[in-house]
């Protein structure tokens, strides 16, 4: 990672490469389902790399898991698709400078992430995230629809990612 970008810029910078690899393919994406791909990104980035993507936690909403600064950027959008100018990226100068800054380990785990989840919808990642622990985890004693600031924690998600990996294998 660039040491001149300010580490709570970088969920911001993962959000903005999503949205151009989306619009660069011909899709489009919401706040909704931009939140769960972020998730995985940190999930599988904190399972892969044993380190944490960024220091912001996840939040376990009705929802699924939000990240609260990303979501309050992009609520204007409500339920619809970002716009493409969201993610600055003008030209390939603009490209290249946003990969530089993401880094070489993060810009993988982001792609491996946009090939395994990018064609599933918003309401296929929710259903998803719903079904695995550290999600269910976070909102045990809650009511569905009940609002919720737990924050889905990193144990859970490297004991439950992490077996997962174990049987692949």
């Amino acid at each position: 990672m660039n040491s001149l970008i300010r580490p709570e810029k970088l969920s911001k910078n993962i959000a903005k490469y999503l949205v151009f690899k989306f619009y660069f393919y011909g899709d489009s994406i919401t706040n909704l389902r931009i939140q769960k791909l972020i998730y995985y990104v940190y999930v599988w980035y904190l399972v892969l790399k044993r380190k944490k993507a960024f220091k912001e936690r996840f939040q376990a909403w009705p929802i699924g898991p939000v990240l609260p600064s990303i979501y309050r950027d992009l609520k204007s959008y409500t339920a619809g698709p970002i716009n493409p100018n969201y993610s600055s990226i003008e030209n390939e100068k603009n490209l290249e400078e946003l990969k530089r800054n993401l880094g070489k380990d993060l810009l993988e785990i982001i792609d491996k992430v946009f090939e395994e989840y990018g064609r599933m919808s918003a309401f296929d990642l929710v259903n998803l995230t719903h079904s695995e622990l550290p999600w269910r985890s976070a909102r045990k004693g809650l009511e569905i629809t009940e609002k919720s600031s737990n924050e889905i924690k990193d144990s859970d998600i490297l004991s439950f990612y992490g077996e997962k990996i174990k049987k692949r294998k």
